[in-house]
């Protein structure tokens, strides 16, 4: 299955259903499920929000729905839904994702670059 190795607080942003969007500067023709990984790293924000962070493991499930070019006018837009989530972005692209599933897996795991396969 295609994973993706995403920093905290926003993996379990994702996780909880409250991050909808994935913000990357590349896109990807890749429509489908993929695992969230969570990275060992902590955004600084992470102190902004009281979760238990499980750096290292696969948090949800989630399906790539579509992928939105951004632009000021789109990025404006995705910010308006949650700012304090969505922060800035006018560049780049803003995975949609679907389906978001929390899952509970206490290995732990190397995050990798990119979206990478993982044997479940």
């Amino acid at each position: 299955m295609k994973a993706l190795t995403i920093k905290e607080p926003y993996a379990t942003l994702i996780a909880k259903n409250i991050k909808k969007y994935e913000f990357r500067s590349w896109n990807t023709k890749y429509r489908g499920n993929i695992l969230i990984h969570a990275a060992n790293t902590l955004y600084p924000i992470s102190k902004n929000f009281d979760y238990n962070y499980r750096p290292g493991e696969f948090v949800a499930i989630a399906k790539i729905k579509d992928v939105i070019k951004l632009d000021e006018k789109t990025g404006k837009s995705i910010r308006s839904e949650n700012p304090k989530i969505y922060g800035y972005h006018e560049d780049g692209y803003a995975w949609v994702l679907d389906d978001i599933k929390p899952i509970n897996n206490s290995a732990k795991i190397k995050g990798k670059l990119g979206l990478w396969n993982y044997e479940i």
